[in-house]
């Protein structure tokens, strides 16, 4: 039996850190492994933005209402066990282990072979499939790591929800450069015989995936804004109305969370029709008690530190409606680091002359990484007030010594970010409740 620090180094080992696109790797594995997959039932999610957060509003309605719920998510952002959830929990070590030994006898025979060994991500999918059917669950919401049709998570069959998020282009170097392109890539979690619900989309990706389900002779519903009233949103969260549902609170912010509590009572609303018993206590119960990690999040007060994971263009321009309508009038200050396989150009452009000041920080995983002092160029022509700096930590000191007790900090762009930000907030500020 493995330990847990030799389950982390297997999964690290070079040859395996690599992004292969198909399933043909996947499927050797997955057979190898008894296809764990198949007795399993699945709510997938696909899409640009907000993946997280609906799963994250759908799974604490789940749990409410007596399911045992699976979930599989990347990156990582505070610990790499956060990825594998049962109920709400992360993976033990223990577990983590467990799971890992099985997963590597099954790679192991595939070398013995002379196959095409799997990437990093098809061992992690693999591995939360086997915990989940270990487990028992009853449902499993996974999110796609990259596109739709050749992501490792579309091995599965089982599909009772299809969900798809709001797209525009991001990762176009491997899905396409327009929007209907990348839709196209997306729609390929549809499933026979799966619900499919939207966001609201534009008329070019809503053709796209008209047709897939109907290929598939699957029922499409696309969200409709007249169904969704935000009643009252501040730093405390949010509450709305969402069609028949009246007065729901989450507490948390940004401006486009409501739409992505929509999008997850839509799927509320697909399981119901499928059989699934989901009372309006446990919308309830779930929605006022989901938190989400890293988008918008108020680390503190006084002055305010939000974190928030944007980092493409459309992220961006919704991060800065939050501000906007959530801390209108203050100062703002931000701390800000992205790879470099985003679009932070555009990004630069739609947030940084909002800013009193901004602090850069570097990115640092190969082939993506950006040095504080490069993203700092980038800023200055919209925004002279940047200061490169070397590490996060010195980055929250100087916003701290900066901002006002009124003003806020903004701590924002690549996910990977924010486990640092976490560490260096609880630092600068001890008082603040740790993540």
């Amino acid at each position: 039996m493995i330990n847990y620090e030799q389950a982390r180094a297997y999964l690290a080992r070079p040859e395996f850190q690599i992004s292969r696109p198909g399933l043909k790797s996947m499927t050797e594995l997955m057979h190898e492994m008894g296809d764990p997959q198949d007795e399993l039932s699945f709510v997938h999610i696909s899409g640009t933005n907000g993946k997280g957060s609906v799963m994250a509003m759908l799974d604490q309605i789940l749990i409410r209402a007596g399911y045992k719920t699976g979930r599989y998510l990347s990156p990582a952002v505070f610990a790499y066990e956060e990825k594998f959830r049962f109920c709400g929990q992360w993976i033990s070590p223990e577990d983590l282990a467990r799971m890992t030994e099985v997963v590597a006898a099954a790679v192991e025979r595939m070398r013995s072979r002379g196959s095409v060994l799997p990437t990093v991500f098809e061992l992690e999918t693999a591995l939360a499939f086997a915990y989940f059917r270990d487990q028992g669950c009853d449902l499993c919401l996974v999110e796609v790591g990259m596109g739709g049709a050749e992501d490792a998570t579309n091995i599965i069959r089982h599909t009772r929800v299809a969900i798809l998020s709001s797209i525009s282009v991001d990762h176009a170097r491997y899905l396409g450069d327009t929007p209907a392109k990348i839709a196209a890539v997306k729609a390929g979690i549809i499933k026979p015989g799966a619900a499919v619900v939207s966001a609201a989309q534009e008329e070019a990706v809503q053709e796209v995936f008209r047709q897939e389900s109907r290929r598939l002779g699957c029922r499409l519903t696309f969200a409709e804004k007249d169904e969704l009233t935000v009643l009252e949103e501040g730093p405390d969260g949010i509450r709305f109305n969402c069609g028949a549902w009246e007065k729901l609170q989450m507490p948390v912010c940004g401006a486009w969370q409501p739409a992505n509590a929509q999008l997850a009572l839509m799927a509320v609303r697909a399981l119901r029709e499928k059989g699934c018993e989901i009372s309006d206590d446990a919308v309830r119960q779930g929605l006022a008690n989901v938190r989400i990690p890293g988008r918008f999040e108020i680390r503190r007060r006084h002055p305010y530190v939000v974190t928030d994971g944007a980092h493409n263009p459309d992220a961006a321009v919704k991060l800065m409606h939050s501000v906007d309508r959530v801390f209108a009038g203050r100062r703002i200050w931000y701390i800000f680091g992205v790879f470099s396989d985003k679009e932070y150009d555009k990004i630069i452009q739609i947030t940084a002359s909002r800013a009193a000041g901004i602090f850069t920080v570097p990115t640092s995983v190969p082939g993506r990484a950006v040095t504080s002092e490069d993203l700092a160029e980038a800023v200055r022509p919209v925004n002279a007030q940047v200061i490169p700096c070397a590490d996060m930590q010195e980055a929250v000191a100087r916003a701290a010594e900066a901002a006002r007790e009124e003003d806020v900090i903004l701590i924002f762009g690549s996910l990977s970010i924010l486990a640092g930000a976490a560490q260096a907030i609880d630092r600068s500020w001890p008082e603040t409740t740790s993540i």
